[in-house]
């Protein structure tokens, strides 16, 4: 059943979601004053995106970036997904215009429009909001408020009874470890990058090695996107890759992390003894002036332990 309304009275995110509810498969056409755009959907999630002005082509979006179209990675999927996803972003801020769904068996052929990028994993709309409301909370939406006092659950009230001697506590149960779906690692380091993947290597399916931390977001992004959470570990000596003010551009970092997806288990590691912020690891590193074998493999098993990963 076709669809077609007013972005006025229905917004593009909101529209996408009752897509994504409905699992529904079709093309969706977006025409404003501000430019034309064609969306590919299957079972509600973003297959396919397209600009009138071509400005997502494939082949540009990877010349753009120094990679070769003809190519095929995990890196070249990594940037067309994150090429998408800036551009549905800006497509979001359109707030005056029409759109038109149409269902389809496939949502990729047979495309009208330009050919666009084809995303390598669907794109599900709940990210995309994720995402927006992120990077509206950076560009000075104010700080998160806290709900008032009167949504507090209020305190039943107890009658007086006869003081009885209390109960003798029970212990509380050791909190259950579980092994994360897979590691992402970043730090400038590539010798200690290596051997913390050799340790890992044996107690988790996937490990990713980065020494920047851009490469290592759209790692993660992508993860996120599948509804996967894998842990991530950051060495203090990676900047932010989007702002590395002042030195403490790992601490900016992890509040991009935690913004982008809070069930992300996160661990830092550094040298000496620094505060992290509350719900973060930190897991000391050895000088690697003065560092001995043992003092890296105790590091390494550490951090392992510290993961849960038995390695």
């Amino acid at each position: 059943m076709s669809l077609s309304g007013s972005l006025s009275a229905l917004s593009l995110p909101e529209l996408l979601q009752v897509v994504a509810l409905s699992r529904k498969t079709g093309r969706l056409e977006i025409c404003s004053d501000l430019g034309v755009a064609w969306l590919g959907l299957s079972d509600g999630g973003i297959v396919r995106v397209a600009l009138e002005d071509g400005a997502l082509d494939r082949d540009e979006v990877l010349k753009r970036s120094g990679l070769d179209p003809a190519e095929s990675s995990e890196l070249v999927d990594a940037t067309l997904w994150d090429a998408a996803v800036q551009a549905l972003l800006s497509i979001f801020e359109w707030t005056e215009g029409e759109f038109t769904f149409e269902p389809t068996a496939d949502p990729s052929g047979l495309w009208r429009g330009p050919p666009g990028v084809v995303l390598p994993t669907p794109l599900s709309p709940e990210f995309l909001a994720l995402e927006g409301a992120r990077l509206e909370d950076e560009g000075g939406a104010g700080p998160r408020v806290a709900p008032p006092e009167s949504f507090a659950p209020a305190r039943p009230t107890i009658a007086p009874t006869l003081a009885v001697p209390s109960p003798e506590p029970e212990p509380e149960p050791e909190p259950v470890r579980t092994v994360p779906v897979a590691v992402i690692c970043v730090d400038p380091d590539l010798g200690i990058l290596e051997r913390i993947k050799r340790q890992l290597s044996g107690g988790v399916e996937r490990v990713h090695i980065f020494q920047d931390g851009g490469s290592a977001l759209t790692r993660l992004k992508q993860y996120v996107l599948r509804g996967e959470f894998p842990a991530l570990i950051i060495g203090v000596g990676v900047p932010d890759p989007l702002d590395a003010r002042r030195g403490e551009g790992w601490r900016r970092f992890v509040e991009r992390v935690r913004d982008l997806a809070p069930q992300v288990p996160l661990t830092v590691i550094g040298e000496g003894s620094v505060r992290t912020p509350d719900g973060v690891q930190w897991v000391e590193r050895p000088r690697p002036t003065t560092a001995t074998e043992d003092d890296i493999s105790a590091f390494l098993t550490t951090l392992a332990h510290s993961l849960g990963i038995e390695a």
